[in-house]
């Protein structure tokens, strides 16, 4: 996507400067994500943001950079909970290294985080706001992840799980980004209902790729989610609408046979199971776009929006 791409380059940098130090094991840990990729697509969301209320993006900048280390920081804990083995079509940090460097790995992006937002060249005044929302983020999102750990017996459930650990970081992004534009608390609220909305639509669509996207373009191994027993919004359709197919396919796959996987994933896409979950996905993304009307029409804006419709209809 050519907002991703052209914005990429400068973001990289400023993590890249973040994560230059000593000892250089545990910064190659740190930075081993970053270096592997990724779409960056919340960065550019939190420049975007600070440019559709009429900020200057290299203000947002560092902000921008600080919200990438708290996402690369997850998914680093996140492989460690999930003892997952690849990430971004490489190997996880705990496998690359060992689990007590990942912890420190992650320990170490979690505070960079901050360290490069409080260093932002905007307002004071707007750094320091922004600096706690990006700690009430991270509450939140810390606070998904031990709600992840637990089973979500429903639809609902399962939305609440993934709006603080998934959509809380696109809230975050954009709140941050206006905030260092120096939006009005009715445009920054707006800002974030918008990344909330596309942020829980964007983990909608990661399940459906999960079981969609061959494993070269995932970068990790089709149907994973499955395998380790994961309920996501489309098993939980099947199990709330009785599909026995689905229930028993389900209960092999949690016990580790392998052979169940794609029998589930067949039978989740045969009886509309995924289907529902692409409309909810584009339901959501339909509520996102909404929220920014209020704003006034810019190119920001009209970017944002480019950005929220990618990330639901994307193929990886």
């Amino acid at each position: 996507m050519k907002i991703l791409h052209e914005r990429r380059g400068d973001i990289d940098a400023e993590l890249l400067s973040a994560l230059d130090g000593e000892p250089a094991e545990l910064y190659d840990a740190a930075s081993h994500l970053v270096k592997a990729g990724g779409k960056r697509h919340r960065p550019v969301m939190t420049l975007l943001a600070s440019e559709a209320v009429g900020g200057d993006p290299k203000g947002a900048l560092k902000a921008a950079a600080s919200v990438e280390l708290v996402h690369t920081f997850s998914l680093v804990q996140d492989d460690v909970f999930d003892n997952d083995h690849l990430r971004r079509g490489v190997s996880s940090v705990h496998v690359g290294w060992d689990e007590d460097t990942a912890i420190l790995a992650s320990d170490l992006l979690f505070s960079k985080a901050f360290e490069t937002l409080a260093n932002s060249a905007s307002d004071s005044r707007r750094v320091v706001r922004a600096l706690g929302r990006l700690a009430v983020g991270c509450n939140r999102i810390t606070e998904g992840q031990a709600m992840d750990m637990s089973t979500p017996s429903d639809e609902e459930e399962y939305l609440a799980m993934i709006d603080r650990k998934t959509a809380e970081l696109h809230a975050l992004a954009c709140g941050v980004g206006g905030m260092l534009g120096g939006g009005t608390d009715g445009e920054v609220e707006a800002l974030e209902e918008f990344g909330r909305k596309s942020g829980l639509a964007f983990q909608i669509k990661d399940d459906v790729l999960d079981l969609t996207t061959d494993e070269e373009e995932l970068g990790k191994p089709r149907g994973s989610d499955l395998a380790e027993g994961k309920l996501t919004l489309i098993v939980l359709h099947g199990l709330e609408h009785g599909d026995a197919d689905v229930e028993e396919l389900f209960e092999r796959a949690k016990t580790g046979d392998r052979d169940a996987v794609p029998e589930l994933t067949d039978a989740l896409r045969r009886d509309g199971h995924v289907a529902y979950a692409e409309e909810r996905a584009e339901e959501l993304l339909s509520d996102a776009r909404e929220s920014l009307e209020s704003l006034s029409e810019t190119r920001a804006k009209s970017s944002l929006l480019e950005v929220s419709g990618y990330m639901v209809r994307r193929n990886f």
